[in-house]
């Protein structure tokens, strides 16, 4: 909806409202103020439309949910009651689904000091996710496993849940400590550590195991005359030269952060720093480890994607539009804000007379009409079966009017197989 700067919302004699709602003899028409509103609730308890597709996001969550290499599982918010649990989690710590599902997370001995579940309940609540908290838990048989928790709090049929990944780290933090009882154990787990270990001096690359050179394609000799940073994504730089520097000082801003390697073939290695500052032969050095999350990353990516788009069109889905809206309405930044509605004229008689495939091709093929006509900062949502929205920031009227022209125009006499794409359009 657009501002309208010859007017004053708060004027007392209230002669000159937000919005007017004035017919187009294209068929558009502008929506009150109040009217968007009541068409933000209907949108919301809209989902029945959506119900096929959510099946589709559900099943394509439980895929990469199952096949997650670090232990992960689900369970309530308010209490703790394990939903789900994957077979990376069974294999760490020894319980199967059956066993758990159900029960509480403290129930079963889960955590080493119960505590711990409070502390990671206090960081969800105050930021909506946790990231790389160091926890003792306990498997099936009582023994001790170090992890790092992430987590993020998630929806589930309205109620709150948590969605909570485990990176096992008890080698890691064995490693450590023979480094420190034993420069002769440091060098043979040095050697032979499934992780990444460098250590950086006067920025030069003096010491890695062999899986650093491994994945990262570098030969010995190239190494040897890189500056450390050589290899460092370029957005990145900065992040790993300021931590590093204040490592060399002894400070420690964070414990782990995540960037980017630039591998020999160009191609991008995701990794997870922990370091920390040594002696290394007389003077002061950074003893660095590495762990390879790309793949974890890509799932992360692949899961966010999921729950912000549409799975058919691959444009963003009513919660994205929702979430953005009400992002929008609480901006000024973003004033004048125009929204346009449109729905796709004739599809159940497309999916009654050629089939849902063919209803499936006019929605894709209305969705790249609609996504190709808008400018990169629009956002264009799907939020019904045959229900769009365009949000259009820092857009009048005038300017809107103009991007809905130019969308009818491009459909217009088109055609997907045998049926002409339509829209019915409201601004």
């Amino acid at each position: 909806m657009n501002n309208d700067n010859n007017h004053n919302i708060n004027d007392n004699n209230n002669t000159a409202p937000l919005l007017k709602k004035l017919k187009l003899k294209s068929g558009f028409s502008i929506i009150e103020n109040e009217k968007l509103k009541e068409e933000t609730k209907k949108l919301k308890s809209g989902t029945d439309k959506l119900k096929s597709e959510t099946e589709t996001s559900k099943e394509k969550f439980e895929i990469i949910f199952n096949t997650n290499p670090n232990p992960t599982l689900i369970s309530s918010l308010e209490e703790g009651k394990i939903v789900q649990i994957n077979q990376a989690f069974t294999s760490l710590f020894g319980f199967a689904n059956e066993e758990v599902q159900g029960k509480n997370v403290l129930g079963i001995h889960f955590y080493d000091n119960p505590e711990e579940r409070g502390r990671i309940i206090k960081e969800l609540l105050q930021q909506g996710f946790s990231s790389n908290l160091e926890i003792n838990y306990r498997n099936k048989n009582g023994e001790k496993i170090i992890g790092l928790y992430s987590g993020r709090l998630i929806l589930l049929e309205g109620t709150p849940h948590i969605i909570s990944v485990i990176l096992d780290i008890t080698l890691r933090k064995k490693a450590e400590e023979e480094i420190r009882k034993s420069e002769e154990k440091y060098r043979n787990l040095f050697r032979n550590a499934t992780e990444m270990i460098i250590i950086i001096q006067d920025d030069k690359f003096k010491m890695y195991n062999p899986i650093f050179q491994e994945l990262t394609g570098y030969t010995q000799e190239e190494l040897a005359g890189f500056h450390y940073l050589n290899i460092v994504h370029m957005e990145d730089v900065d992040k790993v030269k300021n931590e590093h520097l204040a490592r060399l000082e002894g400070k420690l801003i964070r414990a782990k952060f995540n960037f980017r390697l630039i591998k020999k073939d160009k191609s991008l290695l995701w990794v997870e720093i922990n370091s920390i500052r040594i002696d290394w032969e007389g003077s002061n050095a950074v003893l660095c480890f590495l762990t390879d999350i790309t793949e974890r990353v890509n799932r992360e990516n692949e899961v966010m994607y999921l729950s912000y788009h549409d799975q058919m069109t691959g444009l963003y889905n009513r919660r994205y539009y929702v979430e953005k809206l009400n992002k929008l309405n609480d901006s000024s930044e973003s004033l004048p804000l125009s929204v346009v509605m449109a729905d796709v004229n004739g599809l159940k008689l497309c999916n009654d007379a050629f089939g849902h495939s063919a209803g499936d091709n006019l929605l894709i093929e209305v969705a790249n009409a609609i996504k190709n006509n808008c400018r990169e900062e629009d956002i264009v949502s799907r939020i019904g079966g045959d229900e769009f929205v365009i949000l259009l920031p820092k857009t009048n009227e005038k300017e809107a009017g103009a991007i809905v022209e130019r969308i009818k125009s491009y459909i217009h006499n088109k055609k997907t197989g045998n049926v002409y794409m339509t829209l019915f359009v409201l601004q």
